[in-house]
């Protein structure tokens, strides 16, 4: 038990140690340009066994003055030494710059976007990129001709998300020299709590308001129309002033209009992570129901409505409720 916290200490300070020399060349930054102060290179697996056979070409060429392997050696030393030069030139110049991210549900994969740019006129081959906690994308680019790339961070927070150093790395053009870095992007994203199926909320109030019927004679005239949203039924938009180039707008009526619902804190009885949860899946419902819905927490509150920046405003309380860093697991 003393050695394996032994060994655990030593990897933390080691690892502490790393980031800290990593960080000084390449700080947080929005963007990043790769040159020799950033860039490292080195012989992977393959490349180090690679030159262990060359030593030993090498030595038994020497040693039995044979002509042909000392020849063998040579060549492959040079090869080794070019694809050296070729692995750095590769990735030298590549400029990272931060796009931006979109948001997601704590478990997901988020998806973060990037623009790679190289100024070399043979472009950048087989460039890796990849997260601390996420999948490994591989791509190719064009010289002076900006690309756009996404790649996905694992989440399992919600609140935002750091997704921490970029991996950028190349084993181009043989597979035995690898060149890499780590960059820092300021980069974050905002995680929705998982939606978790649960009790309905209901607002306790005592009263019927939190459920009230929307009703309205329906028609063209002005008191029965609302204007158009995305998702709204084509059957209900008043084309009578659309053709009067009025704009788009949607009739409102007995049929059309559904009750008020409220994501009521108060009414579950779950733990805080469970209850966002739940509070998340049934606004994710009640917008796809279309219906009108608002949110009650303890000192926040939005009133009924819908539409996506309504879910998008609900959907960032819930994830930021009562956090400053803003780091809860779910589980």
């Amino acid at each position: 038990m003393t050695s394996s916290r032994l060994n655990k200490s030593f990897d933390e300070w080691f690892d502490s140690r790393l980031n800290k020399w990593v960080d000084k060349r390449a700080p947080l930054a929005n963007t990043h340009k790769l040159t020799q102060r950033n860039l490292y290179t080195f012989p992977n697996r393959i490349g180090l066994g690679l030159s262990i056979t060359i030593l030993i070409i090498w030595l038994l060429g020497t040693n039995f003055q044979n002509n042909l392997a000392l020849a063998i050696s040579y060549l492959l030393i040079s090869i080794f030494v070019v694809a050296i030069w070729q692995a750095y030139g590769n990735l030298a110049g590549l400029v990272i710059k931060a796009v931006g991210a979109s948001p997601g549900f704590a478990g997901d994969d988020i998806r973060f976007t990037i623009q790679l740019t190289t100024p070399n006129l043979s472009g950048c081959e087989n460039v890796e990129l990849s997260w601390p906690d996420g999948k490994k994308i591989i791509v190719d680019l064009d010289a002076n001709n900006p690309s756009e790339i996404v790649v996905p961070c694992r989440s399992h927070y919600r609140g935002f998300l750091f997704p921490k150093r970029l991996t950028i790395q190349s084993r181009y053009p043989l597979g035995v020299i690898r060149c890499w870095t780590h960059i820092n992007l300021d980069l974050q994203a905002v995680v929705f709590p998982k939606p978790l199926a649960g009790d309905e909320p209901k607002l306790q109030t005592g009263d019927e308001e939190s459920e009230s019927h929307h009703k309205t004679k329906g028609g063209d005239d002005p008191g029965s129309l609302r204007n158009y949203q995305p998702g709204d039924s084509l059957k209900h938009i008043a084309w009578k002033l659309y053709a009067r180039e009025r704009g788009l707008h949607t009739k409102e009526n007995e049929q059309t209009l559904s009750s008020e619902k409220w994501l009521d804190w108060f009414s579950l009885s779950f733990p805080m992570e469970h209850r966002l949860s739940v509070l998340t899946y049934w606004a994710l419902q009640y917008e796809q129901a279309g219906i009108h819905y608002g949110l009650n927490l303890p000192e926040k509150k939005i009133a009924p409505d819908r539409g996506h920046k309504h879910l998008n405003d609900i959907l960032f309380l819930l994830a930021t409720f009562e956090r400053s860093n803003l780091e809860v697991k779910i589980s």
